[in-house]
């Protein structure tokens, strides 16, 4: 078997190399072997064949016989390990790095982002103890989920995902449709309470820094017809372990109010005597808006794991029925009815845990 036959099969002689033998040796080891042990190290990675080939055909087309060639070799064979650690880190940049992936992009606090949630892969979430909900992907763009909420709700959400650009870039898109029914149990026919929202999702960004905006139409039975459901989400990657994500929801409606009250009027004798009955049904505008801000820390051994702590407020304010009043003596007061205004600022815990399917996926 000649010199280069036996190169190409890894059997070396010693004389092949002269003075610079072990020199060149190291280094055709350490090109031979880095890019295997890359990939033993990330499943997703196979062994390629161009991980030795360069530095190989650089000896073999060498006149290494020749000391004096000894310099040239090796500042050759400096050149083509470079080359293979640059293909190497390249190919290595295109898979998901399980130290750094963010397996929570697809919801913020209790808004959801137009990212899909992989298939087979299971979340449980817990809302600040009162909701709590288990979510799954059924195939690359459909998810379905659902929950508890105390005392006397229960909610289901499917949701359809579309990405149009995977690039792991600033700049990416998703769209997502969902629809989310809840209703109430444990109650009277005639205090049943339900709502539905049908929602269009478009999320700008990526796994890390995104931001999500929502229109809905939503009917429920504390509304008149259905109202216009907006929200708008967002989160930001501070370093792979901390998060801050926040989410706005607004909601402007019409609550239909009827009634009846009772007055006092001044008679002809100047004495005040019952009125009528006086009966009203009016339409009342409404508005709701909630707020939350969280920071996020993803776990450092799982990341499957993630803990989210900040505020969230509720505001619900508009109209209401006032008129006013007499009573048998004639003193004027104020006849009040409607919802009453509520302000709720509260902290805010979320906690969520990837279940099932925890392999990595591709981008």
């Amino acid at each position: 078997m000649d010199e280069q036959g036996m190169l190409i099969r890894g059997k070396l002689p010693l004389r092949i190399m002269g003075k610079g033998f072990r020199y060149s040796l190291l280094m055709l080891l350490f090109s031979m072997f880095t890019p295997c042990m890359w990939a033993d190290n990330h499943p997703n990675l196979t062994r390629q064949p161009w991980a030795n080939n360069g530095l190989i055909k650089v000896l073999a087309e060498a006149d290494t016989t020749k000391p004096k060639k000894d310099t040239v070799v090796i500042k050759k064979i400096k050149e083509e390990i470079k080359t293979q650690l640059i293909k190497t880190s390249e190919l290595l940049g295109k898979i998901e790095d399980p130290s750094v992936t963010n397996f929570h992009s697809w919801r913020y606090a209790f808004m959801q982002s137009a990212l899909p949630i992989k298939n087979q892969h299971v979340y449980y979430q817990n809302y600040n103890v009162a909701f709590n909900d288990f979510y799954m992907g059924v195939g690359d763009n459909v998810a379905i989920g659902v929950g508890y909420a105390l005392p006397f709700f229960a909610y289901i959400n499917p949701k359809v995902s579309l990405q149009l650009n995977k690039k792991p870039s600033l700049f990416g898109h998703a769209i997502a449709a969902s629809n989310t029914t809840v209703f109430g149990f444990f109650t009277q026919s005639e205090n049943q309470k339900w709502g539905n929202n049908m929602q269009l999702l478009y999320t700008l960004g990526n796994d890390f820094r995104n931001a999500t905006i929502g229109l809905g139409y939503l009917s429920s039975s504390e509304i008149d017809g259905s109202s216009l459901m907006t929200n708008i989400g967002g989160s930001w990657a501070v370093n792979s372990n901390f998060y801050v994500v926040g989410e706005v929801w607004l909601n402007n409606r019409e609550r239909n109010l009827k009634g009846k009250y009772m007055t006092f009027e001044q008679a002809a004798t100047g004495e005040w005597v019952a009125a009528p009955v006086v009966s009203y049904n009016e339409m009342l505008r409404r508005n709701t808006l909630f707020t939350s801000i969280q920071f996020r820390l993803i776990g450092l051994k799982s990341r499957a794991n993630a803990w989210s702590f900040g505020v969230s407020s509720y505001w619900e304010y508009g109209d209401k029925f006032e008129r006013p009043v007499f009573d048998y003596l004639g003193v004027e007061t104020k006849y009040t009815a409607g919802p009453v205004n509520k302000f709720l600022f509260l902290p805010s815990f979320t906690y969520t845990r990837k279940l099932g399917n925890r392999t990595i996926s591709t981008l």
